[in-house]
């Protein structure tokens, strides 16, 4: 869970930095900045509960979130597009994940976390899906 949160937070920040670097659409531009603010805080605290039972986070990304970052950054005018998809994913993928260890996690502090962390994700999930929408 450890691995895969953090990984998620990585992505997400990550991702959403790039979208303010290429992005032209008011409505993604505000939505990356929701990302990294939201998921820098998840970041955070994933770190210290995480530290509480001696796991940590990973640091850097993975090579398929960093091979899915790479192609994300040569969509050009189809960026907004693919930032878009790729949030949804990353969203439904996060939902699943705090959703699973909320119900059956066995780490009493990790479950709290995923607990206090997944409506946040409801709402993150609830934007991109209008965004998606829209565009």
């Amino acid at each position: 869970f450890v691995t895969k949160a953090g990984q998620a937070n990585l992505y997400e920040i990550q991702s959403s930095k790039l979208a303010l670097k290429i992005s032209r659409n008011p409505e993604v531009i505000t939505f990356a900045k929701e990302m990294i603010a939201d998921h820098t805080k998840a970041e955070t605290a994933l770190k210290a509960t995480a530290h509480t039972t001696r796991l940590y986070p990973p640091k850097v990304l993975d090579k398929d979130n960093k091979g899915k970052l790479k192609d994300l950054g040569k969509k050009g005018n189809d960026f907004d597009k693919a930032y878009i998809n790729a949030q949804v994913d990353a969203h439904n993928d996060a939902v699943n994940l705090f959703t699973d260890y909320s119900k059956n996690g066995t780490e009493e502090h990790l479950k709290a976390f995923s607990i206090k962390t997944l409506p946040t994700l409801l709402t993150h999930k609830d934007h991109i899906d209008a965004l998606k929408a829209k565009l």
